[in-house]
């Protein structure tokens, strides 16, 4: 057959869904064959695989994904996993037909006990029925051809996720999301997509009751949630063992940073860490990289000035082992300049009102009397605010104590700080006049900054 694909979604080859838009492909008897694999999990596991996805997403996925398996396959005998795999095989060519499956060990030691097997269906069924089981959901037969769809939901309808709309344009995008964001429904989706609108105050869904409500359940359990994305990422990772990646984007202040804190602190409890300290590493990794790249704007106070990528190291059993962090895009120039309204990065002001805190400033050979230029630039004079400010002083210790947390020795703490104040000391050459003695003062303040800075042992340091 050519051109044209029936059937019911989640039961359709990846063949007869391939017809539908590649004009050459072409598919046979052995179509049946998988829809047979599907039927056979439906029977293990009680649902087909995809069977919480939408229709028409299902479709998208069943080409592009592994062929499925039981959810728990070692609940199951060798032979059954083996009879699955043999009716899922992808490519229909090499998968048997029915004549050959008849001959598979799963299906001959049933010969000669076909009544009985019968009777015990028949006993689990009145069992089934006494007790009130849950009417399974029926899934509609389509039938495409070229330029055909599924009938889906109107736009007047509220859903959860967009893609099951007739119609989508951006009329109806903003007309959903503006209804969903009036009731505190800040997430929606849009097939795999998850928008994701800053409500921009403390929400009560991110409980300890939140995060086990998402564990291992269906996306259509539970509203939509970037705690399910975290659990299909999961999910995919420990069943099908190929790496899964979640790209997070927005315009500045849309709550990329949040998002980011939230997904992986659900990886994290997904993960189940060995040991507790390895879970608070990770998860304070993420607040000590922000307390550099970060800065304040004209319309974010906590704004990323880089680009951040997080790889998340998992066991085959699901383990999470461990993380590792690459920056990229760092707005190197806000150290020296700042746009009207703007300030440097936030580990400036913390670790001069930790210091000054602490009473050492004189230590580092800042001054306490004479804010930093790089800290008080021509748009913004903060003064002596910096030093007052007890966010900052809080920042400052919560910094140390990711540093203690994640591994870095007091010393390496020390040599942290004294690589910050120097950077703070140089602005001053700004201040100097063209004249002929400005090589003199800045010299002599490379003087005071360059043995502060000792590039090789904090190198050393950051190796060890």
């Amino acid at each position: 057959r050519r051109n044209t694909s029936v059937g019911t979604p989640f039961w359709m080859a990846p063949e007869v869904i391939a017809c539908e838009q590649q004009l050459d492909s072409t598919y046979d008897a052995r179509c049946d064959v998988w829809s047979l694999g599907i039927t056979a999990i439906e029977l293990g596991d009680g649902d087909p695989p995809l069977s919480d996805l939408h229709p028409m997403r299902a479709l998208f996925k069943i080409p592009r994904n592994p062929p499925p398996t039981l959810h728990q396959p070692e609940l199951w005998s060798h032979d059954f996993n083996d009879f699955i795999s043999r009716c899922l095989i992808k490519d229909f060519e090499l998968r048997p037909n029915v004549l050959d499956l008849l001959q598979h060990v799963f299906i001959k030691q049933t010969v000669g006990r076909e009544k009985i097997l019968q009777k015990q269906l028949i006993e689990l069924t009145d069992l089934n029925q006494q007790i009130g089981l849950i009417e399974k959901t029926r899934h509609e037969r389509i039938h495409t051809k070229k330029g055909g769809h599924l009938k889906m939901q109107s736009a007047a309808d509220e859903v959860e996720d967009l893609a099951t709309l007739e119609a989508l344009d951006e009329n109806i995008v903003t007309e959903q999301l503006q209804s969903r964001y009036s009731r505190d429904q800040i997430y929606t989706y849009v097939g795999d997509i998850l928008i994701a609108v800053n409500p921009f105050r403390k929400m009560e869904i991110y409980t300890p009751q939140h995060t086990k409500m998402y564990i291992g359940a269906k996306r259509t359990a539970n509203p939509p949630h970037i705690f399910a994305v975290a659990d299909i990422a999961y999910q995919s990772v420990v069943s099908y063992n190929t790496d899964q990646c979640v790209v997070i984007s927005g315009e500045s202040g849309a709550g990329k940073t949040e998002s980011a804190h939230l997904l992986v602190q659900q990886l994290t409890v997904l993960g189940k860490a060995n040991n507790r300290t390895l879970q608070e590493k990770i998860l304070l990794v993420n607040s000590l990289v922000e307390a550099f790249g970060n800065a304040c704007t004209a319309i974010n106070d906590n704004s990323s000035r880089f680009g951040k990528y997080l790889e998340m190291k998992f066991t085959c059993g699901g383990t999470v082992v461990g993380a590792k962090i690459c920056e990229y895009l760092l707005e190197k120039s806000r150290v020296i300049h700042q746009a009207v309204g703007e300030r440097n990065f936030h580990i400036f002001y913390y670790v001069y009102a930790g210091l000054a805190d602490r009473k050492k400033l004189a230590h580092y050979k800042l001054s306490d009397s004479k804010t930093p230029k790089y800290l008080c630039n021509e748009h913004i004079k903060l003064g002596p605010d910096i030093v007052s400010n007890a966010f900052y002083k809080e920042q400052f210790d919560a910094v140390e104590q990711c540093f203690k947390v994640i591994g870095f020795t007091l010393e390496v703490e020390k040599l942290h700080h004294k690589e910050k104040s120097p950077c703070c000391r140089t602005g001053r050459r700004a201040n100097t006049q063209p004249y002929p003695h400005q090589e003199v003062t800045f010299n002599s303040i490379c003087e005071n900054c360059l043995p502060m800075l000792r590039f090789a042992e904090f190198n050393d340091k950051l190796h060890v």
